[in-house]
């Protein structure tokens, strides 16, 4: 978690551009394989496996609407230190 939220501030800076990059799309949610495929989980030493693992231990995207991560959720666990 600790090499995601780093890697997270130092490519974005920020809770509402990373947000962007992520949901390119503009639906308000960001999808399970849209940050698979992102640039962030590309360069942390983790296997991809690794990454579903986490994210299935911390049900990110399972509760929130659409099956996706909203930006309050974005923002509470990658960037917590703005909310």
């Amino acid at each position: 978690m600790r090499a995601l939220r780093r890697e997270m501030r130092s490519l974005y800076r920020g809770a509402d551009r990373a947000y962007g990059v992520f949901d390119f799309t503009g639906v308000g949610y960001i999808s399970e394989t849209d940050f698979l495929d992102s640039l962030v989980c590309k360069r942390v030493p983790f296997s991809r496996e690794d990454i579903k693992d986490f994210i299935f231990q911390t049900n990110a995207f399972v509760s929130n609407a659409g099956g996706g991560m909203n930006f309050d959720s974005f923002k509470k666990m990658f960037f917590p230190h703005l909310s």
